[in-house]
C-alpha cells in the first residue's frame, strides 16, 4: 500500500515535511489551496527536486504545479483533492480514473456519462447531474 500525506496549507513547514519524508509516496492536498501562491517564495526546491513524489490537487494549488514542474522538471497531476472524495455522487467514476491515473504510467482517461456544475459539498441542495454529449 502506498502512503499518501494528506497536506494543510499550513505553512511551507508541512510541504517541507511532506516533501521530505521518504515514507510518502504522494501529496494529496486538501482543498484548493487559497493562498498556496504565498508558499513559493519560502519553497527549498532543493527538498522538492531531491524527493520527487506524486503531487495531486486542483484550483489554487495551479500555483504550486506550475512551480513544480518549472523548479524540479518533475510531472504533477491536477485533479481531485482530498475533499473532492466526499463526493457521494460519481465517485465510483472519480475514483476508478484517479487510482487508474496514480497508479499506471499510462492511462486512457474515459469521460463520465455525466456531470454536474454545482456545490456537491452542500447537501441541502439537490444535485442535477446532465448527461455528457
Amino acid at each position: 500500500m502506498r502512503s499518501i500525506l494528506v497536506v494543510y496549507h499550513r505553512g511551507v513547514s508541512d510541504f517541507h515535511d511532506a516533501f521530505g519524508d521518504k515514507n510518502v509516496k504522494a501529496i494529496m492536498t486538501t482543498i484548493g489551496g487559497l493562498n498556496s501562491n504565498e508558499l513559493l517564495p519560502h519553497i527549498d526546491w532543493n527538498v522538492v527536486r531531491l524527493n520527487p513524489k506524486m503531487f495531486f490537487g486542483y484550483s489554487d494549488t495551479t500555483s504550486l504545479h506550475n512551480a513544480i514542474r518549472a523548479m524540479t522538471n518533475e510531472v504533477t497531476y491536477y485533479g481531485p483533492c482530498y475533499s473532492s472524495f466526499k463526493m457521494d455522487d460519481l465517485q465510483k467514476y472519480q475514483t476508478t480514473e484517479w487510482l487508474k491515473a496514480a497508479l499506471n504510467s499510462s492511462f486512457e482517461l474515459k469521460p463520465s456519462n455525466v456531470w454536474t456544475s454545482d456545490l456537491w459539498f452542500d447537501k441541502s441542495l439537490a444535485r442535477n447531474p446532465m448527461a455528457n454529449k
